[in-house]
C-alpha cells in the first residue's frame, strides 16, 4: 500500500467516527464505556517499548455466592461481589481508548 493510500485509508476512517471524535483523540482509559461496548485500546505504560493495541469490552462476570457458617450454626449463602475487566483478543492492561469507527456502507 503506497503512503497515498494509508492516508486516504486514515482519513476515511477517520470520518466514519460517530459525535466527531477523531481517531487520534486518545482518551483515558478511566472514562470508557464499561456497558459491553467494543472500543479500541491501547497500553502505554512507562518504559514499555512496544505500543499494544486491541479491540477490547468490559466483561462484568455473573454474581458467585459462598456458603458461610453462621453464629447460630447455620450455613448462610453470602454473595461475592464480581469484579470486572477488560476483554480482548489479548491480554492488556489498556491505559487510553476511542470508539470504534462505523462499518462501511455495503456495496450497492
Amino acid at each position: 500500500m503506497t503512503d497515498d493510500k494509508i492516508k486516504k485509508a486514515y482519513r476515511e476512517l477517520s470520518a466514519l467516527i460517530d459525535g466527531g471524535t477523531k481517531m487520534t483523540e486518545w482518551m483515558d482509559i478511566k472514562t470508557a464505556p464499561k456497558d459491553g461496548t467494543e472500543i479500541l485500546t491501547i497500553q502505554m505504560h512507562e518504559g514499555d517499548y512496544f505500543k499494544r493495541q486491541a479491540i477490547m469490552y468490559w466483561y462484568l462476570p455473573p454474581a458467585q455466592y459462598r456458603w458461610n457458617l453462621t453464629d447460630d450454626d447455620t450455613m448462610k449463602r453470602f454473595p461475592i461481589p464480581p469484579i470486572g475487566y477488560w476483554r480482548g483478543e489479548i491480554f492488556l492492561n489498556p491505559t487510553h481508548w476511542m470508539p470504534l469507527p462505523n462499518a462501511p456502507e455495503p456495496p450497492k
